[in-house]
């Protein structure tokens, strides 16, 4: 939903809910506000990616392949 708006404050909590497939009392019940439940949303997104990169140098790969797939990830961060 991020990507496909040009800022967060555009999407809806209503519409947040129909995409998890939820009810708004269920978001609302679980975040104090909108704004919580993005920043949670991309607080998990950017753990998820740090842990991918810092697995990236456990790779049995030259420092060039590395730096390949690391800015792959990076590039796909979502």
């Amino acid at each position: 939903m991020l990507q496909d708006s040009d800022s967060a404050s555009e999407i809806t909590a209503r519409q947040i809910a129909a995409e998890a497939e939820t009810t708004l009392g269920m978001i609302k019940y679980y975040f104090d506000s909108k704004d919580a439940l993005v920043n949670t949303a991309v607080t998990t997104l950017l753990i998820d990616k740090a842990v991918q990169l810092r697995d990236i140098a456990d790779l049995d790969l030259s420092p060039a392949q590395k730096l390949a797939e690391f800015l792959i990830k990076v590039a796909n961060i979502t």
